[in-house]
């Protein structure tokens, strides 16, 4: 009988792992009535009114004047007229109207809708941080990756100290298949950003799972510093420690994990398994029956249950009860599964130690 083998990260996993991407759009209100043009060409048209008028007898000056005046007010009326149809017509196509209709698609939940705005803007500016962050975000939904990934490469050329965005990158890295690549975007996503936790997260895994075990480890341990209730990640460093052969530290983490986690079968037959390759037998037991609580069927916890008891009662003045338990959890275990047969070969021996 074998014990059932730690996980092994894939990348997909550890992308679904890393998160979101955050798209931040910052823009001014715009209307109508922003630009000073307007208001200063009505003044310089009124005074140019008021000191052209003539100098002769007062009362001819002001009727003459007067309808002069009003023509020409209401042909700049219409003219501001004119200049405000042809601001909301621009305003409507302007680049920074084209990211709004994006933001607010992204957030009606319409990625298509959300890259098609994003590309009309960066048609007007390539260089919109803000709108290559949405249509990178909008494409990645759309599952157009490789795209996704082109313009944080684009991003990243404007901005390259933005520690948010080279995670993102390194994320889009990760389910393109290029973790080698991904590291390095998280490693400088954690150097711009030391607190990052995510980008530790995920470089620990990669490190994990990429055999680089001690530095996966001080990863491990520096998220664990700052995120002490994330349970994934001492189970992570508990996986380590048994590849380490130090089954008691795997413990501890296996512990810390299922703390958090309590009525996880995997965590605690993984503490079982630590606790007894550590001689912990006794300890090994307890977390054994918790799993088998919370997993009746699964032959692995069962399998162990045996061996267990039958290690507990082969050691000196032991209890006798651990000879029947073993022989009713292989009989449990034969139930699921009858073509195992070290198991029959153990039942067939009547005989306690």
């Amino acid at each position: 009988m074998t014990e059932r083998s730690f996980i092994v990260l894939a990348s997909a996993g550890i992308a679904l792992l890393a998160g979101a991407y955050l798209v931040y759009l910052r823009a001014s209100p715009v209307g109508p009535g922003a630009p000073a043009a307007a208001p200063l060409r009505a003044t310089a048209l009124i005074n140019e009114l008021t000191t052209s008028a003539p100098t002769g007898n007062r009362a001819a000056s002001r009727r003459e004047v007067r309808p002069s005046v009003r023509k020409r007010l209401a042909d700049w009326s219409q003219s501001i007229d004119d200049e405000v149809a042809v601001a909301k017509a621009n305003i409507g196509s302007s680049a920074l109207a084209a990211s709004l209709r994006g933001t607010a698609a992204a957030h009606a939940g319409s990625p298509a809708e959300s890259a098609e705005a994003f590309t009309q803007s960066l048609r007007r500016d390539p260089r919109d941080v803000a709108a290559l962050r949405g249509r990178a975000n909008a494409l990645s939904q759309l599952g157009r990756i490789r795209e996704a990934a082109d313009d944080y490469r684009a991003l990243l050329s404007i901005v390259p100290n933005a520690a948010v965005d080279r995670y993102n990158y390194g994320v889009l890295l990760l389910r393109m298949e290029q973790p080698e690549s991904a590291a390095e975007q998280f490693r400088r996503a954690i150097e711009l950003r030391p607190t990052y936790d995510r980008a530790i997260y995920n470089l620990a895994a990669l490190c994990q799972q990429q055999g680089k075990l001690h530095d996966a480890m001080a990863l491990w341990q520096r998220f664990c510093e700052r995120q002490p209730r994330v349970a994934s990640a001492w189970f992570h460093r508990g996986v380590i420690w048994m590849e380490l052969e130090r089954a008691d530290y795997a413990a501890d983490c296996f512990a810390a994990a299922a703390r958090l986690l309590p009525n996880d079968a995997d965590l605690q037959f993984n503490l079982a398994a630590a606790l007894r390759r550590s001689g912990r037998l006794e300890e090994s037991l307890t977390a054994l029956h918790r799993a088998v609580e919370r997993q009746p069927d699964d032959l692995d916890i069962l399998n162990l249950l045996v061996e267990t008891h039958r290690q507990l009662a082969a050691a000196p003045n032991a209890d006798p009860s651990h000879w029947s338990e073993a022989h009713r959890f292989a009989q449990r275990s034969l139930a699921i599964d009858p073509n195992q047969a070290d198991l029959r070969e153990f039942l067939q021996d009547a005989h306690a130690p």
